[in-house]
């Protein structure tokens, strides 16, 4: 495997970076699933902000979007039960070198957009994991539920989707 995965325009963000981070989206959902119990969830939302060295995870409940569907909006997740649930989770802290570590590249870059889009690229590669789906697979889910990477200023998503809209 290459040391870096890399993009046509040839930025990097380490393999590394994107497997610890798979690794403590994993570990996070499996600590915080029993405070879910059999609550139904219908997005997991990944922030990821380079420029301020954030990333985090918002779990949105099928009750809440029952009761306001505009609580989908990426930027609305401080309303949520659980937004920014991992905060207050002790695995969580195992991110703070990978934000520190992207903000560095971030503001080392020549080109700054480009490079944000690589690291919300790579957030999507590690919510994409056999890792991740391992840990959701333990929470309840409604058949509507997905994941969501969105771009913090035009909202443009960077997970893929399972298939494609026919």
């Amino acid at each position: 495997m290459p040391a870096c995965l890399k993009s046509e325009r040839n930025l990097m963000v380490p393999d590394k970076w994107t497997l610890n981070l798979a690794d403590a989206i994993a570990a996070s959902l499996f600590e915080f699933a029993p405070q879910l119990k059999e609550t139904e969830i219908v997005l997991l939302q990944v922030t990821c902000l380079p420029w301020h060295g954030l990333l985090g995870l918002s779990i949105l409940t099928a009750e809440e979007f029952a009761k306001d569907p505009n609580l989908l909006d990426p930027t609305r997740t401080m309303e949520w039960q659980h937004g920014e649930f991992t905060e207050e989770l002790q695995v969580w802290e195992s991110t703070t070198p990978l934000a520190q570590e992207m903000r560095a590249i971030y503001e080392r870059s020549s080109d700054r957009p480009a490079m944000a889009i690589e690291f919300l690229q790579a957030c999507a590669r590690a919510a994409e994991t056999s890792l991740v789906a391992n840990a959701l697979s333990g929470l309840k889910r409604t058949d509507e539920f997905r994941i969501s990477v969105p771009h913090p200023d035009n909202h443009r998503e960077f997970f893929r989707l399972e298939k494609e809209p026919e």
